[in-house]
């Protein structure tokens, strides 16, 4: 982005947080409730679905042969990924700065994987999009399965450009031994997922406000809905017919909304570039849509 481009964004922030903040003088009753909603929907849906994999995970790659396994370009890149599939957001770019850091894998590989690697988990996926807002697991199956399918295709895409000229990763001997015990694990989980969650709060009252614009309940008030906090308009999605339903969730599940990609460039932006795994949710909320209209 120019600096033109650059300066026309920031001011079209700007603006957007002045007008949510005159919203937030004007109605702060509803801004209440909201706020109220989102926590809520944290306390309920996030915390359990994602606190303990942020543990398990942040342990699992401190393991020495873990480790080790990672730095293989091709299985340490698939177990990455896959960690990062059952963990979800930011949970596996979380991983990738791990290992970048910890001098496994290069920065050019950490980039590569953080795109492949930080979106909706295989569990929210199947019990919350498919069993809860789809009415059968199946279709969750079938969204996960889709989603596999598109990180394929960005993986094939992304990999001559990302990967060209990769440079060794640093000190990786040394870095081998470093290890993270359950203690800092857990403690360390805690701080992330209360980030996550103050942008999880953030983004839905944002997505509130955003979605006032249009009538209460249709198609266009719950895309705003979703593209700002994905697993809340996932949820309202439920109120839909069946294959327009399936469309959005795809939709959602792909593009990840601005929460999950704040979340995400909260986590890698000092050490990793967010610019290739933004480009990576735009193309992959993209092809979630084209694969779900397709099948």
């Amino acid at each position: 982005m120019n600096i033109k481009g650059r300066r026309m964004w920031i001011r079209t922030v700007n603006i957007a947080f002045a007008v949510s903040f005159a919203f937030l003088l004007v109605f702060p009753k509803s801004v209440g409730a909201a706020t109220a909603q989102g926590v809520t929907f944290c306390i309920t849906n996030i915390i359990p679905a994602l606190y303990i994999y942020l543990v398990f995970s942040r342990r699992i790659t401190a393991v020495t042969a873990v480790t080790k396994m990672c730095a293989h370009p091709f299985w340490g890149s698939v177990f990455t990924v896959a960690l990062g599939f059952l963990c979800g957001c930011p949970a596996g770019a979380k991983n990738c700065v791990f290992l970048y850091e910890s001098g496994v894998i290069s920065k050019k590989r950490g980039e590569y994987l953080c795109c492949l690697c930080s979106g909706a988990s295989f569990p929210f996926i199947l019990s919350f999009a498919g069993a809860y807002v789809m009415g059968d697991i199946k279709y969750g199956l079938k969204l996960t399965g889709l989603l596999v399918l598109s990180v394929v295709l960005i993986s094939l895409t992304f990999r001559p450009f990302l990967l060209k000229n990769e440079e060794k990763p640093k000190n990786i001997a040394v870095n081998y031994i470093r290890k993270t015990d359950f203690v800092a694990a857990v403690s360390e989980s805690a701080f992330l997922l209360v980030s996550v969650c103050g942008f999880i709060i953030c983004f839905y009252v944002l997505g509130i406000i955003a979605s006032g614009i249009f009538p209460d309940g249709s198609i266009y008030s719950l895309l705003l809905r979703g593209l700002f906090e994905f697993s809340g308009g996932i949820a309202q999605s439920v109120s839909f017919p069946l294959p327009t339903r399936e469309v959005l969730c795809g939709l959602f599940l792909g593009f990840g909304s601005l929460s999950g990609i704040f979340q995400t460039i909260s986590v890698i932006n000092k050490s990793l570039s967010p610019k290739p795994f933004i480009l990576s949710r735009v193309l992959t909320g993209a092809l979630m849509v084209l694969l779900t209209l397709v099948t």
